[in-house]
């Protein structure tokens, strides 16, 4: 094997003289699964990779990740080596096919040469995720591969296995030149996830607040939606609004983002602080139980109600204390306490104290009442 590795020109009598000694060692497999023909390949020894196809050597054995030669070719950008081993392709373990490495390592000139064959890949085909080339491609943020798969007629809306079209995924790690791309390419901008979620929620999401930014006051991404009584910020199927993904997701620059966005528009109905997913909680919950100080701060300026609760019994300052995250909780917590935040069971005895208190008021008003009357 250390024979095919060397890209010098005495390296294949060697390899012709080991192979007659030791035939098996041109099959023999090292710790990662590798062949002499995968170290070939990689070491981008064309003149041994042709030797060893001519000595019979398999070009479909596959490593540990179930990668065959044809991929390694792929993935460093070898078009040469591609051209001599595509006879034929045995997808890794991710399912992913050679154009997919080529994507992943943004080797553009395998990509042309493997979609100009007129067995050129099929747009449809996934790997085990349900990502296609052009997931792929707005993954790595990869703008000009992109182009060429659009040009190409890669679907702008196929989805993987989570209903996530190319623009969420280019979204969620910031490729906001990619978002672009796709953009005038046609791709529509407000689709939804299996769970409701559009690209400006994974943006939150991936804490990506530039991209985000971009993506409202730029793009034209809508955040909200009119009502009968004012607009009201999207949500997911679960209620939750893009500050409630934020907050989910510990990211204070999304948040300070939404909020001052908000400051430029009067027409929403409630403030975003206030609104609340199907369980009743605000962002404020979402960012107690993320455990991130910055957040709540942010939300508490922001005129977050400290003492909110829901369905679910819970206040901001249960989810601090029942969901610590680390040393930030403790800050939280007494961040919380300062502000006046007390516990769903704190909240429950004030409220007791204050129906006795009225009922005894009324009691005595109503005594002193019958008293002057019968005066």
């Amino acid at each position: 094997m250390c024979a095919v590795g060397v890209n010098l020109p005495q390296a294949l009598p060697v390899i012709r003289l080991l192979n007659l000694k030791k035939p098996i060692s041109k099959t023999r497999q090292n710790k990662d699964g590798m062949t002499a023909l995968h170290i070939a390949v990689a070491a981008r020894n064309y003149e041994a990779v042709q030797l060893l196809i001519e000595l019979e050597c398999s070009v479909d054995l596959v490593d540990n990740e179930q990668r065959t030669p044809l991929h390694y070719a792929a993935e460093h950008g070898y078009p040469e080596i591609v051209k001599f081993l595509l006879r034929q392709e045995v997808n890794d373990n991710e399912n992913r096919s050679c154009l997919m490495w080529a994507v992943c390592a943004g080797n553009i000139d395998v990509i042309n040469y493997l979609i100009q064959r007129e067995d050129a890949p099929k747009r449809a085909d996934r790997d085990k995720h349900g990502y296609t080339a052009l997931h792929l491609a707005a993954m790595v943020g990869n703008e000009k591969i992109c182009t060429i798969l659009t040009n190409q007629g890669w679907s702008l809306s196929e989805r993987d296995n989570h209903s996530n079209t190319a623009l969420h995924l280019a979204a969620g790690r910031g490729h906001t030149d990619v978002l672009r791309c796709l953009l005038s390419s046609g791709a529509a901008m407000n689709e939804e996830d299996e769970i409701g979620r559009t690209p400006m929620f994974w943006a939150c999401m991936g804490g990506q607040s530039h991209t985000l930014h971009c993506m409202i006051k730029e793009l034209g991404f809508e955040w909200r939606s009119p009502g009968k009584t004012g607009a009201r910020p999207k949500t997911d199927n679960f209620g939750r609004t893009a500050l409630h993904a934020a907050a989910n997701a510990g990211s204070s620059a999304c948040i300070n983002v939404l909020l001052n966005i908000e400051q430029e528009d009067y027409v929403l109905s409630s403030p975003l602080v206030s609104c609340l997913d199907i369980n009743g909680e605000t962002a404020l919950h979402e960012a107690c139980l993320a455990g991130k100080f910055d957040c709540v701060l942010s939300l508490i300026k922001a005129r977050s109600a400290a003492n909110a609760f829901g369905r679910l019994g819970r206040t901001p300052l249960d989810c601090a204390e029942k969901y610590e995250q680390g040393p930030q909780s403790m800050l939280i917590i007494d961040y919380l306490k300062s502000e006046g935040a007390l516990t769903f069971e704190e909240l429950r005895i004030v409220a007791a104290k204050i129906l006795q208190k009225h009922w005894r008021n009324r009691k005595t008003n109503r005594l002193e009442a019958l008293k002057n009357a019968k005066k």
